[in-house]
């Protein structure tokens, strides 16, 4: 009896190995899936980000222009204060005051037209 008993131990081991062989192969195709999953999320939020421009500035008197206009009256130096372009407003502010919205890049239609406005 006794060589029976180790032949059945013998077989539970190698089944009990050849479970544990399956299972770590099974977690090994899932973490691979995770990483591919992973990545194609990392390669997603790199376009997103990249679609997704600086747009506006918003000043601290809460007006807001677009960057190509708003970047004639940023002053270049920090110890210089520009003022805000809306001639009703013209309240000071310095580079640092400014706020960055991004979003979806918005098109200038007129380019004359935005020079205008700009002056007034």
């Amino acid at each position: 009896m006794a060589p029976t008993l180790a032949v059945i131990s013998i077989n539970n081991k190698r089944k009990g190995e050849e479970e544990l062989r399956k299972r770590i192969e099974e977690l090994e195709r899932e973490l691979k899936k995770s990483q591919d999953r992973e990545e194609r999320m990392k390669v997603e939020l790199r376009k997103t980000w990249q679609r997704l421009q600086l747009v506006e500035l918003c000043l601290p008197c809460g007006h807001l222009f677009g960057f190509s206009c708003i970047i004639k009256c940023i002053p270049q130096s920090y110890e210089v204060s520009a003022k805000c372009p809306n001639p009703k407003c013209r309240m000071q502010f310095r580079s640092w005051d400014v706020t960055k919205i991004y979003g979806s890049p918005v098109v200038v239609l007129d380019e004359d037209l935005r020079d205008v406005n700009f002056h007034l």
